[in-house]
């Protein structure tokens, strides 16, 4: 559940997920998942599919599924996901995971990549986004935080 509100507007979402696991072995988990959501926009609804899959440092996720909302009227939107990250430990004294994908979700199709590191003091994160068919730029982001960490 989230709620926010400024001197303008507010902003609510509410409602249960479930999820069922179809597999699990040593490495690789499929499992189902649905939910509802009411918000301040109206209800939606979703339902899919999600695969993970890791090896040693690396993680490869997927997910397809189907999303309906009172914006969409009488149709169900698509989506689909593929992404992959790669975790290490010591680089440079800081624990770095670098993450990348494409997701679908018409229309806004995009790829992605992002890079986060902390340390002992410091943690940066690095993020890029670009659509696709869009004549909107590359976005990205930069986020530098400085405090003490005592679980390194």
């Amino acid at each position: 559940a989230s709620y926010r509100k400024d001197s303008f507007t507010s902003e609510y979402a509410f409602g249960p997920v479930a999820r069922l696991p179809l597999l699990r072995r040593e490495n690789v988990e499929l499992f189902s998942e649905a939910s509802i959501t009411r918000t301040d926009r109206g209800n939606r609804g979703s339902f899919g599919v999600n695969l993970r899959v890791g090896r040693g440092r690396s993680t490869f996720t997927g997910s397809a599924g189907g999303r309906k909302g009172d914006e969409t009227k009488a149709r169900i939107g698509h989506f689909a996901s593929l992404a992959a990250t790669v975790h290490r430990d010591d680089v440079a004294g800081a624990a770095v995971d670098a993450t990348a994908g494409i997701n679908s979700d018409r229309p806004n199709d995009y790829a992605f990549a992002q890079v986060d590191a902390r340390g002992r003091r410091v943690a940066l994160s690095a993020s890029v986004l670009q659509q696709f068919g869009s004549t909107q730029g590359l976005q990205y982001g930069l986020r530098l935080a400085q405090g003490a960490d005592d679980s390194q």
